[in-house]
């Protein structure tokens, strides 16, 4: 069975990332990265409303690597700073110490990557989680010009995925992107009709319940 074209040009392109491979889409370079206006060393830390997201260092030099830890139901938004446009990798995919956890106290039903500003004509390229399968949380990635969505499945209370996702961003010239990332939960009327049903479950239980016979 032949992969499709777009999965085997992701591949090429994570192969290209961790191997530094040249390529017809090769960026230049990452100058910066920064959370909430803060840049970030290697190895240090940055919050936004949704969390904390540590800079672990950059693939290569287009693909800049993160750890995040969500503890609320809220965005963080990550900018890049390059010095051309090219292929960029946002990456919690290709290290193990990179993932995406949720420590929000509710259940994510999806994960959403939003292209919040770039360069006139910049899009998400493309998308993937862990090629693993017990590490996989969601069905195929839906991937639009300026946005990334993880769905089909769930990310548990105090569960992790492993997403990467790339992007091509146009210009000659040193420029900007942010990408937010953002999780989302089931509509509060799920959590409604949940509850109904395991109490509707409870009280048939109790009414069907030996009875005790008195003589």
């Amino acid at each position: 069975m032949s992969l499709p074209a777009k999965r085997i040009g992701l591949i090429v392109a994570v192969l290209g990332l961790v191997l530094g491979l040249p390529s017809i889409n090769r960026a230049g370079s990452i100058l910066s990265v920064s959370i909430d206006g803060v840049v970030l060393a290697p190895g240090e830390t940055g919050s936004g409303p949704g969390g904390t997201a540590t800079f672990l260092g950059l693939r290569g030099t287009n693909g800049a690597v993160f750890s995040k830890d969500f503890t609320s139901i809220n965005p963080i938004d990550i900018t890049v700073t390059v010095d051309s446009g090219g292929l960029y990798s946002i990456d919690e995919l290709l290290s193990p110490e990179a993932l995406i956890r949720n420590h929000t106290r509710l259940p994510w039903k999806d994960f959403e990557f939003i292209l919040m500003s770039a360069p006139t004509g910049s899009s998400f390229d493309s998308a993937v989680e862990s090629p693993i399968p017990s590490e996989r949380r969601f069905a195929e990635p839906v991937v639009t010009a300026n946005l990334v969505t993880f769905a089909g499945g769930t990310v548990a209370i105090n569960d992790s995925f492993r997403p990467l996702v790339t992007l091509n961003i146009t210009g000659s010239g040193p420029a900007s992107f942010t990408v937010r990332q953002l999780p989302t939960v089931p509509e509060p009327s799920s959590f409604v009709l949940l509850g109904m049903g395991v109490l509707s479950i409870a009280g048939i239980a109790w009414c069907c319940r030996p009875r005790a016979v008195y003589a």
